[in-house]
């Protein structure tokens, strides 16, 4: 049994190229050529790619069948994509400083990319997931192959074989609901055929031949028929599979026997599949004396189509239930209508079998998590219910006919395009599902809007919680539109190492040592900026030594900078207004506010109250013993307040350190959404070395994403076991990511349970410098308490809404939030931040 995925190849190159354009390609390279110096300045992606099979086969390929486990040489898939390397003098960079430099010089090369798809993890006989794989193998320079030297082709090639494609898994788990058994592949392989003009995809989910060296060598017939995308189905997955599910399903009902069958059998023509049953309705008809069962007969045949200009997949059921017996035919007077209570509605009956589901889900759900993968498609899946679905999707004709319309519109996330069904048709082997994709685009890649230069002067730095100091200081701040971003910055021909330079995300910060050799004969700082939008050497101007007058002038700032901590003690009951200060992303209206406030320096009985600019109450604190309250507060969009107001009850003593406050606001804009799998259990972000990774969790397996590229989002595992899935349902959280419900505190709970009331989530966040924290969620709101005591828990701050942590995840710039009314995990990037 096994799916294969036809894509063009115009389709497959753009995904390959958006793949390839969402790697940051940061190059600090230069070199002399003709006696000109020479800097890298970027690589461009062309809209130039060609696919065509390997001339001499290299490729080894496994495969499993049921005789044996052998390997075989097949030629590999090749991805040729054109690059364009833009070269910049060094004289140039000098004297643009942080404009961008014009290239001087351009060429063009075409690394090629060998493509595999394969079985990994895979247990004997039983298969695993699937990962499509892309592997650097060589650069062809065409007419520039003779001017090139060969150290400077050994060095391309090293910067081209440097920025690897991460595999793409695909994921079948999905199935193993549909088909009640776990699925994963047992072999899988992917070719072209020889115009290069077609890619094929097959996946055979148990060892039945279907995939042979003939798949590699030769042509793939083609599925396309002029369309973007097909998707064929092997009948067999539904006729196997239908049978035994049609069966099990029957068995728990009390009002029918299964006595015959089920059979089930594909027709190319209809396209359709008619299943056949035989079995007794019990019950059936009434007498007197006592009710007579009846058996019957019950044909079902399902035809599917494409409505013209609908995009939808419709199926036309027509159930034909006779009795087998004229006898009991005579004396019970049958019609359908007397018969469909006992068979039809077994049929759609809740908790029973969901056939037009199951039928409409075989082909529906496979393509969903097939292609899904392939093309990073979000959606929300399917209901494995019908009844969920069928007053809203299929409508009643007769009793002997249903028709039911599903849905296809899949949008492709990060990418704005959108899978279409355009037709169905049927041929010996299975149903073929054929479209186009509508409105795809290239992968963004961003600009770099500005670079400004703030040179050497003494200031006052700092902040209320570290302290304020007077230094001396260069920053350069560069303005981009994600995902272009600053790769590095270095300083150059530093002889005396005088410059210390430090870099945040899209800012720099230069001190100079003031060394004594240095005062002597001082000299510029230069330094080099890469991004992935092109170089730039900037040139400072030396700092120069700090005057009487200024001394005294930022001694008097710096005073006055931790006087400005202080504005709390001035009255017994103060009130702050802060203002939000970042503006809302121009490119998007889905975007978060994230506020962190910390406090410290608190008494015991200081209690502090957040309002929004309305006046009304979001959250109240409590220090922590040590006097420290941490406040997080996260809005969406258009709802978050413009301003928040901060209220202090508490008693002025004297002698006590005067209270500190320090506030960051971060922006974080909407960058992608992934399917959320029904009863989730974990939310967290990890590390992969360089890459951002996204893992989640629910009842059957954990999903890692790479979200290095936050808006290609793109799966890197799945595990049917892991150690992070347990059997609890319930979604809480625990430190900084989501978790599954937490059944140490039971003890705290009862304590709890009869002044709150309800207890409908609970969690364990991580709030500032506690260690041991119990939230507990109700109907409206929820409270968080200090469990550094578990005998006595104390509460710590009251929340009028759903608090921050709640559904969410955070690592140093993404944030992930479940979203389980839309049936989506929402991922957003941090695109400004202030400090207050």
């Amino acid at each position: 049994m096994f799916f294969e995925l036809q894509l063009s190849s115009k389709v497959f190159g753009q995904i390959v190229r958006n793949r390839i354009r969402a790697i940051p390609l940061c190059i600090d390279q230069e070199f002399d050529f003709e006696g000109t110096r020479y800097v890298i300045d970027h690589v461009d992606i062309i809209d130039s790619i060609t696919v065509s099979k390997q001339t001499v086969p290299t490729q080894i390929t496994w495969i499993f069948s049921l005789q044996n486990y052998t390997f075989f040489t097949v030629p590999y898939l090749q991805v040729k994509q054109g690059v364009t390397v833009r070269l910049v003098k060094g004289s140039d960079l000098e004297q643009n400083g942080p404009k961008a430099s014009q290239p001087s010089k351009e060429f063009t090369v075409f690394p090629v990319f060998n493509v595999s798809m394969q079985v990994v993890a895979a247990q004997a006989g039983k298969g695993g997931p699937v990962q499509i794989r892309y592997a650097f193998d060589h650069v062809e320079y065409g007419i520039l192959d003779a001017l090139i030297p060969p150290a400077y082709k050994e060095r391309i090639e090293k910067i081209l074989a440097s920025h690897q494609l991460t595999p793409t898994t695909i994921d079948l788990s999905s199935l193993s609901g549909l088909l009640n058994r776990p699925v994963t592949a047992i072999n899988a392989g992917i070719t072209c055929n020889s115009e290069g003009d077609l890619i094929a995809m097959r996946i055979e989910i148990s060892a039945d031949a279907d995939l042979m060296p003939d798949f590699f060598t030769l042509d793939p017939v083609s599925l396309l028929n002029g369309c973007d995308w097909a998707l064929l189905v092997d009948a067999r997955i539904f006729t196997e599979e239908a049978s035994t599910k049609i069966k099990d399903g029957l068995k728990n009902v009390s009002k029918f026997r299964l006595r015959r069958g089920p059979s089930v059998s594909w027709d190319p023509s209809g396209p359709a599949i008619n299943v056949n049953l035989g079995g007794e309705a019990v019950d059936a008809c009434p007498f007197f004396v006592d009710d007579i069962d009846m058996d019957v007969d019950v044909k079902i045949r399902a035809v599917l189509s494409v409505p013209p200009n609908t995009k939808k997949l419709r199926t036309h059921y027509h159930f034909n239930p006779s009795a087998s017996n004229i006898v009991e035919e005579v004396a019970c007077a049958v019609t359908a209508a007397l018969l469909w209570p006992f068979v039809g509605l077994v049929m759609f009956d809740r908790g029973q079998i969901d056939l037009p589901k199951y039928l409409i889900g075989v082909f529906v759900h496979p393509l969903i998590r097939f292609v899904a993968l392939v093309f990073a498609i979000e959606t929300q899946g399917l209901s494995d219910d019908i009844s969920r679905d069928l007053g809203r999707n299929c409508k009643k004709q007769d009793d002997e006919n249903y028709e039911c319309e599903d849905d296809f519109d899949f949008s492709l996330a990060g990418l704005g395009g959108r899978l279409e069904l355009n037709n169905i048709k049927g041929i010996p082997q299975g149903p073929i599902l054929s479209g186009t994709i509508a409105n795809l685009r290239d992968f963004d890649i961003g600009q770099i809007t500005s670079v400004n230069i703030a040179a050497f002067k003494w200031q006052v730095t700092g902040q209320c919680k570290s302290g304020f100091f007077i230094t001396n200081q260069a920053s350069i701040f560069i303005g981009v539109e994600p995902p272009a971003a600053l790769c590095s910055a270095r300083i150059v021909d530093d002889p005396l190492n005088e410059f210390t330079l430090v870099t945040g995300d899209n800012e720099i910060t230069i001190q100079p040592g003031f060394k004594p050799d240095y005062v002597q004969n001082p000299y510029p700082c230069r330094i080099r900026l890469v991004t992935t939008h092109g170089v730039r050497t900037i040139t400072i101007p030396p700092p120069r030594e700090q005057t009487i007058q200024e001394t005294q002038d930022l001694e008097t700032g710096r005073l006055r900078a931790i006087a400005s901590c202080y504005r709390w003690e001035k009255h017994f009951t103060p009130r702050e207004k802060i203002r939000w200060l970042i503006d809302p992303p121009s490119d998007t209206e889905q975007y978060l506010q994230l506020w962190q406030i910390d406090v410290s320096n608190l008494q015991p009985g200081d209690r502090i109250r957040v309002e929004d600019q309305a006046g009304k109450r979001i959250l109240s604190a409590l220090p922590s013993e040590t006097g420290i309250a941490g406040l997080t507060l996260l809005f969406e969009g258009k709802d978050a307040p413009s301003e928040l107001s901060l209220e202090l009850d508490g008693i002025i003593n004297e002698n006590q350190e005067p209270r500190k406050m320090e506030i960051r606001q971060t922006l974080y804009a909407h960058r992608s959404s992934v399917p959320a799998p029904l009863n989730l259990q974990r939310l967290s972000f990890d590390k992969d070395g360089k890459r951002n990774l996204l893992v989640y969790s629910s009842l059957h397996e954990e999903h890692k994403l790479d979200v290095s590229a936050p808006t290609v989002p793109v799966l890197q595992g799945l595990i049917a076991e892991s150690e992070h899935i347990v059997e609890e349902t319930q979604v809480i959280h625990r430190e900084q990511q989501i978790a599954s419900s937490i059944t140490q505190h039971e003890k705290t709970l009862e304590l709890l349970r009869p002044r709150l009331g309800n207890i409908l989530a609970i969690g364990n966040p991580r709030i500032g410098e506690l260690k041991k924290t119990l939230y507990v969620g109700m109907e409206q709101g929820g409270t968080l308490f200090d469990l550094s005591n578990p005998e006595n828990p104390r509460e710590l701050q009251k929340y009028e809404g759903k608090p921050w942590f709640e559904d969410t995840a955070l690592s140093d710039r993404l944030l992930a939030r479940h979203a389980p009314e839309k049936g989506k995990i929402e991922i957003f990037e941090a695109i400004a931040s202030r400090i207050i």
